[in-house]
């Protein structure tokens, strides 16, 4: 193995074995395609962790989400 590769990994975005490189911007994935994918998932919270919503405010719908003034300064 030489100084510019490292051990091999799958993409999480879709498996593709890759060199893990210090150097590799896209690092985890294999892509900018597949970061941009990854990242747009988790802005359409197709991907959730499962719990209970971090904030609790009574003003707050039955959904749990936030309202505009959980968004200000204090």
């Amino acid at each position: 193995m030489n100084q510019n590769t490292g051990p091999e990994v799958s993409c999480p975005g879709c498996s593709r074995v890759i060199n893990w490189n210090e150097n590799w911007p896209e690092r985890p994935f294999c892509s900018r395609r597949c970061r941009d994918l990854d990242f747009g998932a988790w802005a359409n919270e197709s991907y959730r962790i499962p719990g209970e919503p971090a904030w609790i405010d009574e003003e707050d719908d039955e959904t749990g989400t936030p309202d505009d003034d959980d968004f200000r300064l204090q």
